[in-house]
């Protein structure tokens, strides 16, 4: 592999820190900038193996030799990749790694100095450089303290980019946002913004690689109390694409443009300004995936009232409901609390929304039921300082969805479990609930 490519990922990594490979898109633009337009061939298998995870899997490996021909093979048989480019660029992968990991271990001391002296983002930054490095023990000490900073960050002022049509206190059964942290509206629940970790602890059970904690801020927002109904959705456009027909069942088999002009529609006749604008004459040059039937261009005008699908971090903060915990129902979750794993408990299909207990925020099916399409591409996390209002990646090949179905084990309802699918793709484990600011 090219020398000077190595050195330039090298510098990469060193600079914006490993956490930079969980953000393909932001790769691609640094490596564009420093090889000034050459050593295409090696930018283009490097931004492959990123796509198949090779760097989550080398530095979590014990076995460095063994992922890696298993890497190698990866390359070979999902991607195309000749065995002499596959092995090339997964040896490099690991010499990268292996330098940073140098580095790491280097800024330990001094982070070590800061973080001791309750320094919030150095408690972050060495548990995300712990766990990077395997040492979960001490990751999961210097996260959890920088948790308890986050959690006191909520109590400070928070940046509003939002604040135009954050819910006023004049609406009628809105609270001050002082005196409530949700409340509902019709079938909105008012949800009074904050900060909160979001993602899992590594102590959490079945926790996936792409749900790193970090502290996130919002502003205040409206969310469903329901999942939209087969009802509402055929009143409004005219079908019912729906596996399982039937009064009060959750709409589904909707793809996340389907949920997309729902939401325009809903908000024209409701004389609120749409959220979006559809250009289905262009393709989005955001949009990575080669299966997506539509492509369509989706922008957004975050100012607008109307609805909109929630983002990732809306809705976990709203499913989480102030807990911490892989439920909001605690550390467990039973068939009487939410609709989930069908082929053991014999549903089998969805449930009418609001048949089970709601969470602490009096919002219903948050866990089970359906997946829920959100606003962003789906990607990694961005580490560091405290997110404000995040908005996903700004590309990528898949929409994100939450909850968990009935269909899927009950791992998958965690407050913290991520999955992404084609945007156009329907499923009768796909439906979505509405957000708005007012």
């Amino acid at each position: 592999m090219n020398t000077a490519f190595q050195n330039i990922l090298i510098q990469i990594v060193k600079g914006h820190g490993i956490g930079i490979l969980d953000n393909a898109p932001r790769c691609k633009t640094l490596l564009e900038t420093y090889t000034k337009g050459a050593c295409k061939r090696e930018s283009r298998l490097f931004l492959i193996s990123l796509e198949a995870g090779c760097h989550q899997e080398i530095l979590s490996a014990e076995d460095q030799n063994h992922v890696k021909n298993q890497l190698i093979q990866k390359l070979q048989d999902e991607y195309g990749i000749k065995s002499a480019f596959a092995e090339e660029i997964v040896s490099l992968m690991g010499d990268v790694i292996e330098k940073w990991k140098q580095t790491g271990k280097e800024k330990i001391p001094q982070l070590e100095k800061s973080a001791q002296k309750g320094d919030y983002r150095s408690q972050y930054e060495l548990g995300l450089l712990y766990e990077r490095l395997n040492d979960y023990t001490a990751a999961i000490h210097w996260l959890k303290e920088a948790a308890k900073q986050g959690l006191l960050l909520s109590e400070q002022p928070v940046a509003r980019p939002f604040a135009a049509h954050a819910p006023s206190t004049q609406s009628s059964g809105a609270p001050h946002p002082a005196k409530a942290t949700a409340a509902t509206v019709g079938t909105l629940v008012f949800i009074k913004g904050g900060t909160f970790i979001m993602g899992s602890p590594l102590s959490e059970l079945e926790r996936h690689d792409n749900e790193n904690q970090h502290p996130v801020k919002l502003t205040n927002f409206y969310i469903g109390k329901y999942l939209v109904t087969q009802d509402e959705y055929e009143a409004l456009m005219g079908t019912n694409p729906s596996n399982f027909k039937g009064e009060g069942l959750p709409v589904e088999c909707v793809s996340w443009y389907d949920a997309i002009e729902y939401c325009n529609k809903r908000s024209s006749q409701e004389g609120l300004t749409p959220v979006y604008m559809i250009n289905k004459a262009r393709n989005d040059i955001n949009n990575n995936n080669e299966f997506d039937n539509n492509k369509w261009t989706i922008s957004a005008n975050w100012n607008a009232n109307g609805y909109r699908l929630p983002t990732e971090a809306e809705w976990e903060y709203a499913c989480r409901a102030g807990t911490a915990t892989p439920f909001y129902t605690g550390s467990s979750i039973i068939p009487t609390q939410a609709n989930y794993d069908g082929k053991d408990h014999a549903r089998q299909s969805t449930s009418k929304v609001g048949s089970f207990p709601p969470n602490p925020w009096s919002l219903y099916d948050m866990h089970g039921n359906v997946f829920e399409w959100c606003w962003d591409w789906y990607g990694g996390y961005s580490g560091g300082i405290t997110q404000i209002d995040p908005l996903g990646a700004p590309s990528g090949t898949h929409r994100v969805l939450r909850g968990g179905s009935w269909n899927k084990s009950a791992q998958s309802l965690r407050s913290a479990y991520r999955v992404g699918s084609t945007p156009s793709l329907r499923s009768s484990e796909f439906g979505f609930r509405l957000a708005r600011f007012q």
